[in-house]
C-alpha cells in the first residue's frame, strides 16, 4: 500500500514541476530567440550601411504575405514586389 502512495506522490510532484517552471523556461527561450534576431538584423543592417545588402536580403522574410512601407508611404507586398 506505501509503495502506490510513493509513486503517485513522486507523480504529482514531478507534472507540478513541469506545470510550474515551464513558462518561466519557455520565456527565457523566447526571450533569447528574440535577442538572437535581433542580433543578426542589427548586424545585416550595419553591412548595409557600408553597401553590403546580401546580409539583409538573407533575413528578410520571402513569403508572398511579407508588407513593407518605405519611408515615403509606399507599400511593397510580397518578395517579388
Amino acid at each position: 500500500m506505501r509503495k502506490p502512495m510513493i509513486l503517485w506522490s513522486a507523480l504529482i510532484l514531478v507534472i507540478a514541476s513541469l506545470c510550474f517552471t515551464s513558462p518561466a523556461r519557455a520565456e527565457n527561450e523566447s526571450n533569447a530567440a528574440v535577442m538572437a534576431a535581433a542580433d543578426q538584423f542589427y548586424a545585416a543592417l550595419n553591412a548595409m550601411f557600408i553597401g553590403d545588402a546580401g546580409p539583409m536580403e538573407g533575413i528578410w522574410l520571402h513569403e508572398d504575405d511579407v508588407t513593407y512601407m518605405g519611408p515615403d508611404g509606399v507599400f511593397l507586398v510580397g518578395w517579388d514586389s
